[in-house]
């Protein structure tokens, strides 16, 4: 008897992970943020088919949305962008790993947002998987976002200094000034140097201003030292 209830413990366990040939490959809940004045805020996931061949109807549903009023959000699955509002769609999911984002429109409007989703094949909706996508939209503007997102490496310098910065920034001018407010370097940051190097080699120990500035928007400082 013993036997026998193991015996059906071990079948419906295999049945269970038959059902389910798919995960989101993330663990837990996701969670972004970003600044109201953005476009959209987006977190996502991946779907990973762990089967050897592709999934020909699989769906996924908004189960429960909820937002600041005046937002907007749109959910990208393996098959396509949705349209803004849509809450659910059949997609075809295809061998290995498939990327699913969802994204907020915040229209300026600080706030959160939340969205929990089940995906399931059409075939079998009994049994599926879910997650929570998450984000918080704030008051900071889209310059204040960039102004943490650039890396000046290494600080302190010696012979060089890399700068890095986010893509939607554009195009940049880099100038560095020492501390009697007098120019000693200038670069520019644009598609075909997105990483500048700047040579510090032959400058003085002490403390510089870096500043960058974008095409469009406000100026970004930070300070570097040179040992």
């Amino acid at each position: 008897m013993k036997r026998l209830i193991l015996l059906s413990f071990a079948f419906l366990f295999a049945a269970t992970l038959k059902a389910q040939p798919f995960q989101f490959v993330k663990t837990g809940n996701l969670s972004s943020w970003g600044a109201a004045t953005l476009t959209d805020v987006s977190v996502e996931d991946f779907l990973q088919n762990s089967t050897s061949l592709p999934l020909s109807s699989v769906k996924w549903e908004a189960t429960s949305v909820t937002m600041p009023t005046g937002w907007q959000y749109y959910v990208c699955d393996p098959g396509a962008c949705q349209q803004p509002g849509v809450s659910n769609a059949n997609f075809y999911l295809d061998t290995g790993r498939s990327l699913f984002s969802v994204h907020f429109m915040p229209n300026n409007i600080p706030g959160n947002g939340s969205m929990t989703v089940k995906v399931y094949e059409t075939a079998n909706p009994s049994q599926f998987i879910t997650k929570t996508f998450s984000v918080k939209a704030t008051g900071v503007s889209v310059a204040d976002l960039h102004k943490h997102a650039v890396n000046i490496y290494p600080n302190p310098a010696t012979d060089w200094i890399s700068i890095s910065a986010p893509k939607e920034m554009g195009e940049a001018s880099i100038e560095i000034f020492n501390l009697l407010g007098r120019r000693v370097r200038f670069e520019k940051m644009n598609a075909s140097n997105d990483r500048p190097v700047i040579s510090m080699e032959d400058l003085p120990r002490g403390n510089y201003l870096v500043r960058i500035t974008p095409r469009t928007g406000q100026p970004i400082t930070k300070t570097i030292q040179k040992n």
